[in-house]
Parts: C-alpha cells; sequence; structure tokens
C-alpha cells in the first residue's frame, strides 16, 4: 500500500530551508514533486517523496534547523487537522485528535497516546511510531516535537513546555538548543520519539471554544480522510506498478491480482476516479524516467529496464512523446 503525505506540511521545512540559504526547488523537481502545488490541501506526495526531501536537504542544513520549526509552525500547513486541533478544550483532547487524525498529514507516522509515569510523574505522553524508523532522517524526527510543542503552546500559552521529550535519533554534536527550546529533560536515542505532559496539565481546561465548531472541524476531518479512502486505489496501483516495473511483466490482470480483486473491478473503480490503468502506468513510467535522468547514476540501457521496457529504443521513443525530446538529450540539460 503506498502511504500519503500532504503536500503543504512541507511548506515548513521548506522555509527553514531557505531562512538557511538553501534553494529547495531543484531537489522538488528531482523528486517529481510540483512545485507549484505545495500549497494545494488536496496534493498528497508519496511518502517516499517526502522523506527523501527531508534526507536532502538534512545533508545541507545544521542540526540545529529542525528546531526552527518550532517558530513558523502554523495551522494552514496541516490542513483541516491544523485548525480542529485549535478546537480543543484541553491538551488530553488534543493528543486524541492528533491521534485520530494525524493520517490527514501523514501516514508515516502511528501516532499513540498513552498513560503512563515519567519521574513518579502521571503523565499523558504522545509517541510518534516512524514507519521504517531508520529511514526517517533527523530533521524530520526532530522536527516532529519543535512543531508539537509549537502546537501545545499554540493553546496553552507560550509558558508551556513538556515534562519531558525523547527523540529516537543519537545526539546531536551539540544538544543546548534542544534543551533550550524544550525547556525540560530531553533524551536522545530512545526507542522512539515521545512528547511527555503532566497529567495535570493535560487536563487543565483550555479557552473554551464553541461545542459546534468543534464539532464542525471533527466532521470535515472525518469528510477529509474520508476522501483520502476514496482516492487511494490509484496510489496503490501505482505503488504496484512501481515495484512490478523490472519484470517487463506490468499488467491490469497482474496489478489486481496484487489488489485482491479482478481485472474488470479495478477497471471500474479507476473509471469512477476520472483514471485508467493505461493513464497510471504512464504516469508512473514518466515521473521515474525524469528522476533516473537527473540522478544520473544509471544508463540510458539500465532505466529502460527498470521501468521494464522490451528495448532501448522503446524507452526513448515514448520518453520522446512525453517530454519532447529524447532522453540523452534531456540528461544532458
Amino acid at each position: 500500500m503506498a502511504l500519503t503525505y500532504l503536500a503543504p506540511a512541507l511548506t515548513l521545512v521548506l522555509e527553514v530551508a531557505r531562512r538557511n540559504g538553501v534553494d529547495p526547488t531543484p531537489l522538488l523537481r528531482d523528486l517529481a514533486i510540483d512545485p507549484g502545488r505545495i500549497d494545494d490541501q488536496n496534493y498528497r506526495l508519496r511518502i517516499e517523496q517526502a522523506v527523501a526531501l527531508q534526507a536532502a536537504l538534512e545533508k545541507q542544513l545544521p542540526q540545529s534547523a529542525s528546531l526552527t520549526l518550532h517558530e513558523i509552525w502554523n495551522p494552514n500547513a496541516m490542513g483541516v487537522l491544523g485548525h480542529g486541533w485549535l478546537t480543543s478544550s484541553t491538551l488530553r483532547s488534543a493528543f486524541e485528535r492528533l491521534e485520530r487524525f494525524s493520517r490527514i498529514v501523514t501516514e508515516g507516522i502511528d501516532v499513540v497516546v498513552v498513560e503512563e509515569a515519567v519521574m513518579d510523574t502521571p503523565v499523558v505522553s504522545m509517541k510518534a511510531n516512524f514507519i521504517e524508523p531508520d529511514k526517517a532522517p533527523f530533521l524530520r524526527m526532530s522536527g516532529t516535537q519543535a512543531i508539537l510543542l509549537a502546537m501545545c503552546q499554540a493553546l496553552a500559552g507560550r509558558d508551556f513546555h513538556p515534562l519531558e521529550v525523547t527523540l529516537a535519533h543519537a545526539a546531536p554534536e551539540e544538544s543546548g538548543p534542544w534543551f533550550a527550546l524544550f525547556q525540560c529533560p530531553v533524551r536522545f536515542g530512545a526507542p522512539r520519539c515521545c512528547f511527555s505532559i503532566a497529567a495535570e496539565v493535560a487536563d487543565a481546561p483550555l479557552a473554551p471554544v464553541p461545542a459546534q465548531l468543534a464539532q464542525l472541524h471533527d466532521q470535515l476531518m472525518l469528510d477529509y480522510l474520508a476522501g483520502m479512502e476514496s482516492s487511494d486505489l490509484t496510489e496503490k496501483v501505482k505503488a504496484v506498478i512501481v515495484e512490478l516495473l523490472p519484470s517487463g511483466q506490468v499488467t491490469d490482470a497482474k496489478v489486481a491480482h496484487e489488489l485482491f480483486m479482478t481485472p474488470r473491478t479495478l477497471q471500474r473503480r479507476l473509471k469512477e476516479r476520472g483514471t485508467t490503468f493505461k493513464s497510471l502506468l504512464t504516469e508512473v513510467r514518466h515521473e521515474l524516467a525524469t528522476h533516473y535522468l537527473r540522478d544520473g547514476r544509471y544508463s540510458l540501457s539500465e532505466i529502460s529496464y527498470l521501468l521494464g521496457f522490451s528495448e532501448l529504443s522503446a524507452f526513448s521513443r515514448a520518453f520522446k512523446r512525453w517530454a519532447g525530446v529524447a532522453p540523452s538529450a534531456y540528461r544532458a540539460g
């Protein structure tokens, strides 16, 4: 199954890059991310694209750059979830909203809220279990905690600070900025990322918000998730196509089999979503071809094989239809 990521959530890390003198536009294009659609609330990326972007930016930014996300967070970056968060009556209910609706922003993190004890104090903890944590950049893990602090302070005031923060990455060379921001114990190299607050703080009432407004935002979030589930089929089909391409045997029958449905059902459901198997196959091949040609690590013959073409000439003809130029000319710039 293809996991997805809300494109506007990237606006925060892209702003961090620009503040550090890094132009992220070439990276976006290399990863087949449309720079013109980053603010589009209906534009979702494959989680691999978002993680690859964060990993590439991490190499060009100072280790503490992720903490800047705390000062630039805004609810618009999280779509309907960001505004739904602000209708919470307590931090506990806010945590529970995030647990329930975090998939709106990213399907790459499993959020769990638990009650436990830290330093003999009853606490409410939000644990972020990253899918494939070994591939989660430090920028992403540390930035997630910095954003969570900003979100809590948006509700509870700037004087709020957690009881403890843990990060699954090893400690940075200089950890002072983390302690300065969170103003609590920060543990690195932990089993998972965790953000803990005292239970009495979690249950303290916040500024009242009309119940109807909270219910409205909850319904908007439910509607968004329903829309995600409806469009998820195309992402699943594209993910299976990517897996099957090198075999050279990518057919609608094989993809349907992988998705536990008949070819006729697959065709019907794609038609309901305004697309076809052939269109998705072309889209995936075009995106991957562009990425491989810019990457530079593969020869044209290798790219032809990775995209499932029977011979180089077939790939060359197809690419010229997509891009208007031959693959060799595109690579040359």
